[in-house]
């Protein structure tokens, strides 16, 4: 127990030290970028890493950081796209992508974030679509069959209902795991969003139909 601690109080003091080489290792330059990401506010989130482990780490605008992730050993060159692969900003928070494998098809999921602090607000689950605009701050995900959108500042929600079953009648015809995956294409235009989606109503493979939700965003964002 002991030395598990001496281990952990060490990894820390990483984090207060730049660190983003490893001599053996010298093509990891190419693959992991340690340039930060600079926040509107100030903070800034930017990766770390050494020959025996990568890290993420924020930093707030007085200086004070914080670890978001930490990869001990494995292989490193799968640091840049398993654990936090990617992140947005958006007005008070900032929402992390974590990819649990390396390729396809899983769908990423969705970690919210507290933009002055660094604190995890949220685990939100596998992600259907996010936008990427600070003006309409909205990720949405599936629960029981239909579309929760969440509004990522004020943290209010609202559904959009599918028809009943579609999805779960899809997933059992077309053998499809990730019900994330039926979502094939969306588009954000002046503040409405389209969401279009594929769906089965029988076993037979070329009975692919498509649907299509449009939700003007404008409408929620109080």
């Amino acid at each position: 127990m002991k030395s598990n601690l001496i281990v952990f109080l060490l990894f820390l003091s990483q984090i207060m030290i730049a660190q983003c080489r490893c001599d053996s290792l010298p093509d990891l330059q190419e693959l992991l970028s340690c340039k930060p990401t600079l926040f509107k506010n100030g903070a800034k989130i930017y990766r770390q890493y050494d020959c025996d482990s990568s890290w993420l780490v924020f930093e707030n605008p007085q200086k004070v950081k914080r670890l978001l992730t930490s990869e001990y050993g494995g292989d490193l060159y799968l640091a840049g796209r398993i654990g936090f692969v990617d992140w947005t900003e958006y007005n008070s928070t900032f929402l992390m992508i974590e990819s649990t494998v390396s390729g396809c098809c899983q769908p990423p999921n969705g970690i919210l974030f507290d933009k002055n602090t660094g604190t995890r607000k949220k685990d939100l689950g596998p992600i259907v679509y996010q936008t990427e605009h600070m003006d309409y701050p909205f990720v949405v995900t599936l629960d029981n069959g239909n579309l929760q959108f969440l509004h990522l500042d004020s943290g209010k929600t609202f559904r959009v209902k599918l028809p009943r079953n579609r999805i779960a009648n899809t997933l059992r015809y077309a053998a499809v795991i990730f019900p994330e995956r039926l979502f094939i294409e969306s588009k954000l235009e002046n503040g409405v969003v389209t969401l279009i989606y594929g769906y089965q109503t029988s076993e037979k493979e070329e009975d692919w139909q498509h649907d299509q939700v449009i939700v003007d965003l404008k409408k929620h964002l109080k």
